[in-house]
């Protein structure tokens, strides 16, 4: 069973048409769900961003964030879109999605108090190399655009997952 789901951002939890939020340059302008940098590079959050991690959350999952950004811009992004703090342990680094997952389980067991395994953990992004190499290490994952079509899909996912579980 799910006991974690773990986020990409660009192309996933928000769109970026011309970039990667890791170049974006603070200041940041946010006005809703789109946020501008200082050198007119903007994403726009995902219209069910905010009512998926909302769902997750009533549902009992923790919920993670593994992106290769600037930590210090990720971590402005989310907080100016009012989404850090939904996310344990988040892990922004320039390295195979597998190392950011590790980490995460690691972080959420030291920082707290909560172990998590591989095979509890939902990974979502919208590369297949990346979910591949989640799933070589035990994770789950799911490609965002074909797996699943939109961030609800993700709750879907996992309540048939219990419901499959609860027959059992």
């Amino acid at each position: 069973m799910t006991r974690l789901v773990v986020f990409d951002l660009d192309e996933v939890l928000w769109s970026m048409p011309n970039g990667y939020c890791a170049l974006m340059s603070p200041p940041l302008e946010v006005r809703g769900r789109h946020v501008t940098d200082a050198n007119g590079l903007y994403l726009e959050l995902r219209e069910d961003a905010v009512p998926t991690l909302d769902a997750l959350r009533a549902r009992g999952f923790s919920i993670s964030v593994a992106s290769r950004s600037r930590p210090v811009v990720a971590a402005e992004i989310l907080r100016a879109l009012g989404l850090l703090d939904y996310f344990l342990a988040p892990c922004f680094e320039w390295q195979d999605k597998d190392l950011s997952l590790a980490r995460i389980l690691g972080d959420l067991e030291r920082g707290h108090g909560l172990r998590v395994t591989p095979e509890e953990v939902l990974f979502v992004d919208d590369w297949p190399s990346n979910v591949r190499d989640a799933v070589r290490v035990g994770v789950r994952g799911v490609v965002y655009g074909r797996d699943v079509k939109n961030l609800s899909d993700v709750v879907s996912y996992l309540d048939a997952e219990r419901a499959s579980a609860d027959a059992v």
